[in-house]
Parts: C-alpha cells; sequence; structure tokens
C-alpha cells in the first residue's frame, strides 16, 4: 500500500486537500470533508494517507468515516485495523414505532 498511498501524496488535487484540511486543523475548525468517485484501493489509500499526513495536527481528535452500506463499513474497519488503526463501526439503525420482534445482535455487541 505504501506504493499507492506515496502515489497519491504526489498527486496534486490530494496536496490541495491536505493542505485545506491542515489549515482548518490550525483554526481548531475542521470541516467535513467528502471524496468521491475513487476506485475503492484509491480510496482506501487516500483514507490512509489522510489519517497519517494530519496526525500531528488533529492529536486526539477522532474521525469519523460514513459509509452507505453495512458492508463497505466491515470492509473499512478491517483495512484500517491492517494499518494498526483502531476503528469502530455504528450502525444506522431505522426506529420501529410499532411493536415487533426484531433481532437486537447489534445492540448486544
Amino acid at each position: 500500500m505504501s506504493f499507492i498511498t506515496n502515489a497519491i501524496r504526489r498527486d496534486s488535487e490530494y496536496v490541495q486537500l491536505l493542505d485545506a484540511v491542515k489549515k482548518e486543523f490550525r483554526t481548531h475548525k475542521p470541516y467535513p470533508i467528502a471524496i468521491s468517485g475513487l476506485s475503492d484501493g484509491a480510496s482506501d489509500a487516500s483514507i490512509v494517507s489522510l489519517i497519517e499526513d494530519t496526525r500531528e495536527q488533529r492529536g486526539d481528535f477522532p474521525l469519523v468515516i460514513i459509509c452507505p452500506e453495512e458492508k463497505e463499513c466491515l470492509r473499512l474497519q478491517k483495512m484500517l485495523s491492517q494499518f494498526g488503526f483502531s476503528a469502530a463501526f455504528y450502525l444506522n439503525r431505522d426506529l420501529n414505532f410499532y411493536n415487533i420482534t426484531a433481532s437486537h445482535e447489534y445492540e448486544h455487541e
């Protein structure tokens, strides 16, 4: 992955994004970042690069990554864990306003 992350770090758009993110952390007003249109491998490398490259500015500030579905969350959690990052995911649970027997497996976890 270091080959891919090194290539991403040389990309001019990534450099602009990283500069903007670092500037926001210096002003203590970090804002949401939306990255789209990347393949899975490029997306993973971009996330890992951003996490590593902003570590000094973030300090203990946690990151929240929102995924469109549970499968993607699990994949991303596994990938981040392989790179030594602590990662957890929280499911979006629809509220049921009627009496129904449902599995509460995720709440118990």
